[in-house]
């Protein structure tokens, strides 16, 4: 399966263990591989534009799309703090985040790479978005833009992966249905 697919299908697949473990969806879109968004697959063209199109896209698909709900009643989701002249100011967490924190209070594990694992397909999928969206650029033709997009949806996809294998240890959510080449990792992406 690509690995397009295998994001989605992961995320699919996380949802339903969060339903089993009593808390709302993690994300809060529910696409499938027969019903992507418009954008969501292999460069046509390797540009500055339409790269930065797929960064966006990407972006609004795993770290915009994950809902606060799921979050509610386990952390506290926003800071507050005081101004100089004494006003309160209170600013939401991001979900990064807040993903951060639940791991922390949530999951045990003697792996040390494990929540690095998770947040670094988050962490580069939206540093890869920073950039386009606070400059103004030459759309420029580069066949470079091939391979960073494949890097950038794999590391996308290992880290719903490895959060889905995380989820798979709660107790409840033991009996959720893997498709063997989800399971086994066999993706590809060219």
């Amino acid at each position: 399966m690509h690995s397009f697919d295998a994001f989605l299908r992961e995320k699919r697949i996380i949802n339903e263990m969060a339903g089993r473990m009593g808390k709302p969806e993690l994300f809060r879109s529910d696409f499938d591989a027969y019903r992507r968004p418009a954008g969501f697959g292999f460069l046509i063209r390797p540009t500055r534009a339409e790269f930065s199109s797929f960064c966006l896209l990407l972006d609004q698909l795993l770290s915009d799309d994950l809902s606060r709900d799921f979050f509610r009643g386990d952390l506290v989701l926003d800071e507050r703090g005081r101004m100089d002249d004494g006003r309160e100011i209170v600013q939401l967490k991001g979900t990064i985040r807040l993903l951060d924190e639940w791991l922390d209070e949530n999951f045990q594990t003697d792996d040390a790479d494990f929540k690095r694992d998770v947040l670094t397909g988050f962490r580069t999928v939206r540093q890869a978005r920073q950039r386009p969206a606070h400059l103004i650029e030459d759309n420029v033709f580069d066949e470079s833009y091939y391979q960073r997009q494949r890097e950038l949806i794999r590391a996308a996809y290992m880290s719903v992966r490895t959060l889905r294998q995380c989820f798979a240890t709660h107790p409840r959510c033991r009996n959720v249905e893997v498709p063997d080449w989800l399971f086994e990792g066999r993706i590809w992406a060219q």
